[in-house]
């Protein structure tokens, strides 16, 4: 998997393509004037071959052109579930302004592009970087063509309770739940305790299913592991028990965020 590029880095690299491509029939590009082709070097053949310019890259202007469409649709999306905070941050770039969690990342990028089967617990206070983090995955996800389903707890927890409290059932609960099930990666966000005992059998399904489906999970919350099974236990002893055991089951490797501070 590749995760060098937020979108905003994609769709500049795909613009310069773009622009390359357009002007090489009049010889615009530098590296090849035009023709498409340069000499590279071989240090094993110990010669120069003939090889196709960065300009082309063997893409046609129409597949570049679809490609720009695409990536302008991906972040409309990030805009919709993000806002237009952190939409030009990747790893590179978050880890030279914060360094201090420079090791979370690393860990980060190892679980992307490995098939690693543990879940990631990004613990910390509030201002430590998680959702910021959380956001970079979801554009290296999407950019690498994964499903990926974005879980904001604050509010999926108000719209269980609001449903629950009303109709004592819910189609959207249901419907938000089959939707995770279907994704690959599961950005889990804020997770940090249930205000309603029903809560907890929503994310015992959640996490059941991230189980039985093998799926990637991301959690970020401001408490660690044993202070989450606390906040359940708060609530129902018996339901905490069984989403003990499925957490568990996730193999949870948990990486502590440290307070940020800018380095420019």
């Amino acid at each position: 998997m590749n995760t060098k590029y937020c979108i905003n880095d994609y769709l500049e690299l795909l613009h310069n393509k773009k622009t390359c491509l357009e002007n090489t029939p009049q010889g615009s590009c530098e590296k090849c004037n035009g023709t498409g082709e340069v000499e590279i070097f071989i240090p094993l053949l110990n010669k120069e071959v003939i090889g196709t310019c960065d300009c082309v890259v063997n893409e046609d202007l129409e597949n570049i052109k679809e490609k720009i469409i695409k990536a302008k649709n991906m972040l409309e999306k990030y805009y919709n579930a993000f806002g237009f905070l952190d939409d030009e941050l990747n790893f590179e770039k978050y880890k030279s302004i914060y360094k201090e969690n420079t090791k979370v990342i690393d860990l980060l990028d190892k679980y992307l592009t490995h098939s690693i089967d543990n879940a990631i617990l990004l613990t910390g206070e509030s201002g430590t970087g998680k959702t910021t983090m959380l956001k970079m995955i979801w554009q290296i996800l999407m950019l690498n063509k994964k499903n990926v389903y974005y879980l904001n707890c604050p509010m999926f927890e108000e719209l269980y309770y609001k449903e629950y409290s009303i109709n004592g059932t819910s189609k959207k609960i249901e419907y938000i739940i089959n939707s995770i099930k279907h994704a690959e990666y599961i950005l889990i966000d804020d997770h940090i305790f249930t205000p309603h005992k029903n809560m907890l059998s929503g994310y015992y399904k959640i996490f059941d299913n991230a189980r039985a489906f093998k799926q990637k999970v991301i959690i970020a919350s401001n408490k660690n592991f044993d202070e989450i099974i606390k906040s359940y236990e708060s609530k129902d002893d018996f339901m905490a028990s069984r989403l003990q055991t499925r957490l568990e089951n996730l193999n949870l490797v948990e990486s502590y965020c440290v307070g940020l501070s800018c380095t420019k």
